[in-house]
């Protein structure tokens, strides 16, 4: 709610629940955006096994992306139940992956 979250979806998530859910956001982004057409990307790193280095990459890629563009960066660690790029980023979150699913 700090954030900003609107939807609330429990579990087990239905099919159904999550398509609406997409459709109402995709709707309030389009009409908050007032026809401006925002460049986003979405960079997926991925480790075939455990110890692999995809957490380090991934921390220094999202802070290097950051300084580079000058804009806002999110870093989400799916390495559930724990992830590492806290530790990485020697920081210390209030919230989880579990919160904002």
């Amino acid at each position: 709610m700090r954030a900003g979250a609107r939807e609330y979806l429990t579990l087990p998530l239905a099919r159904a629940e999550m398509a609406g859910a997409l459709a109402r956001i995709s709707i309030r982004r389009s009409a908050t955006s007032h026809g401006k057409r925002v460049s986003r990307k979405l960079f997926v790193f991925l480790g075939v096994k455990g110890g692999c280095g995809v957490t380090t990459i991934s921390s220094n890629f999202a802070v290097a992306l950051a300084q580079v563009s000058g804009q806002r960066t999110l870093l989400i660690d799916l390495g559930l139940p724990l992830g590492d790029a806290a530790l990485n980023l020697g920081m210390i979150p209030q919230y989880s992956t579990t919160n904002a699913l």
